[in-house]
């Protein structure tokens, strides 16, 4: 899989305020021991709303509070089932919300947009003359910036947004219930099978497994999250400027190693100040972790910190995705949602001009090649057009091992072959361009080389009759 090939990126918003904190006993609020969803179900619907509005493809249900381990101080465990289906079916409305307001935001800045084309202000009534032509010279200049060429496929994609199940970390502590302790092992195991189990029963998309600060007690909550079936993502908390690891010392590689085989899909950093983020990507990749399977997600970044900017920094070491684990505001995630745009935009501008090239490439090799029998070899793509005059055959690239040799006017393989079977293809005079060929070993079949360049990687070359 290649970077143009890689699947859009994902915002993730987790907690927007106190989700996170235990029950705290209240005098002013009779209904303390409720968690936010439940006690203000309008409010808490509104908040992570307005997270999906500003950007989330991922928002987490509140329930990091509706397990059993977390109800158990305030005697209210026989609620979990109940408040963890009451957090999930919340996100959902909120997320049907959130598309709503997504949605009107877009049109009015279209609308916006087209009113200072025409000279009007955000209300729709004229401009005075003198501001005018400024307003729409700026309409104008946003547009082209925004637009660009027309070609399929150019556009940022957006992603069906996903309701997360949080299963948090509970540790390993032991605990008394009814006179008894259950064994340490066994409690936990318990316990997040259970919480894992209500999640499944109430609809998420996908399960957040929070790790903690050493493998033993995420692989546990990992495996209860993978037996319901449903996509699992770890978050791990790392730290080291110049060795990252675990924040208990354990290393990263044996972490996703033991996450990989228990079936995670997602593996998410949550970087100490300091820590060499390039450097634990890499280690994710080393045993096999896919590039869009890794994100970024701090639990807590300070109010005044240049997040834009930090999402962009992470992306360019090779996170995928980025989120915030707490204090995911709706500015925020906008600040976060625009570094996304920023580096997928320029994803796409490099994709479209490596198309450009290839599409140009194909024309001079067309031109240098008379008409006759025509061979392309490998994908081709919509937007790249056949060039006339030529009886094309269009084939997989597999397939050039079986043609016979010596009978093609001009071959193009848009897929890596070897060079001695590409040569074979062609007929005296007849041209060849490869994409991601080596030009020794085209030079080395008995062709001459006219050209070659990269982005996208491609030799172009002539049998001399």
């Amino acid at each position: 899989m290649t970077d143009t090939d890689l699947p859009a990126r994902r915002l993730i918003a987790g907690a927007v305020g106190p989700e996170r904190q235990p029950y705290r006993k209240d005098r002013d609020e009779p209904r303390w021991f409720e968690p936010l969803h439940v006690r203000a179900a309008a409010a808490s619907r509104e908040a992570l709303a307005a997270a999906v509005a500003a950007g989330a493809d991922v928002l987490v249900a509140p329930t990091w509070l509706t397990h059993r381990r977390a109800l158990l101080p305030v005697g209210e465990t026989r609620r979990a089932a109940a408040w963890t289906a009451a957090a999930v079916r919340v996100a959902r409305e909120a997320v049907d919300r959130g598309l709503e307001l997504r949605e009107r935001a877009a049109d009015e800045a279209a609308r916006t947009a087209q009113w200072a084309l025409e000279g009007r202000d955000a209300n729709g009534d004229p401009l005075p003359e003198v501001e005018r032509e400024a307003a729409r010279a700026t309409a104008e200049r946003a547009r082209d910036a925004v637009d660009g060429p027309v070609v399929p496929g150019d556009t940022i994609p957006r992603n069906p947004v996903l309701v997360a199940g949080v299963l948090p970390f509970l540790g390993e502590a032991a605990e008394s219930e009814a006179g008894k302790l259950a064994p340490r092992d066994a409690g936990v195991e318990r316990d997040l099978r259970t919480a894992a189990g209500l999640l499944a029963e109430a609809g998420v998309d996908l399960i957040l497994v929070e790790g903690g600060p050493v493998l033993a007690g995420a692989r546990g909550a990992a495996d209860a999250a993978a037996e319901t079936g449903l996509p699992v993502w770890v978050t791990v908390p790392v730290s080291g400027a110049t060795e990252p690891m675990l924040a208990g010392g354990e290393a990263i590689e044996a972490w996703a190693a033991s996450m990989i085989h228990a079936g995670v899909a997602g593996f998410l950093l949550v970087p100490a100040p300091g820590c060499d983020v390039a450097a634990a990507l890499e280690r994710l990749r080393s045993v096999g972790v896919a590039a869009e399977a890794t994100g970024i997600l701090p639990m807590a970044i300070g109010p005044s910190a240049p997040l834009e900017t930090a999402a962009v920094r992470w992306m360019e070491a090779g996170a995928w995705h980025v989120g915030l684990g707490d204090g995911a505001t709706p500015e925020r995630l906008a600040q976060l949602r625009a570094a996304i745009d920023v580096v997928d935009g320029a994803r796409l501008a490099e994709r479209a001009a490596a198309r450009d090239r290839w599409v140009m490439l194909v024309g001079e090799a067309a031109r240098r090649a008379p008409g006759g029998r025509a061979a392309w070899l490998g994908p081709r793509g919509a937007e790249v057009p056949l060039p006339a005059g030529f009886a094309w055959s269009e084939l997989p690239a597999a397939a050039a091992a079986a043609m016979p040799a010596g009978e093609l006017r001009l071959v193009i393989a848009a897929s890596p072959l070897p060079g001695e079977q590409l040569a074979a293809l062609l007929e005296p005079g007849g041209v060849l361009l490869a994409r991601g060929a080596d030009p020794a070993a085209i030079a080395a079949a008995g062709l001459r080389l006219l050209d070659v360049t990269d982005a996208p990687a491609t030799v172009l070359a002539r049998r001399d009759p």
